[in-house]
């Protein structure tokens, strides 16, 4: 069973944005040197969740929210991290504990 812990802060902004879904995402990028793929996590809009609950995306429950895993491949330790990050007034939501 994997433990989902929110920081105060994206709890925080879930809260004000009344968003109770994120979602874990392949990155890929495909150059003349090669493949190279990373997992990112965003904040998932409301009409976004019922299609991905119906394409069976895994889901893993948080104290506050829930979190699909819409990508092959994508793992989770026994514990992840999720927090908020803030560069120049864009958020940017960080992940530990997921990889490939």
């Amino acid at each position: 069973m994997t433990n989902i812990v929110l920081s105060a802060d994206l709890k925080t902004y879930l809260a004000r944005k009344q968003v109770k879904a994120l979602v874990a995402e392949l990155a890929e990028c495909k150059t003349c040197g090669g493949a190279v793929a990373e997992v990112y996590v965003r904040v998932c809009r409301p009409a976004e969740v019922a299609r991905l609950q119906e394409s069976g995306c895994r889901t893993l429950e948080a104290q506050d929210a829930v979190l699909f895993l819409n990508g092959r491949g994508i793992k989770a330790d026994a514990v992840v991290e999720l927090g908020l990050r803030n560069f120049l007034g864009i958020k940017d939501v960080t992940a530990k504990g997921l990889h490939l």
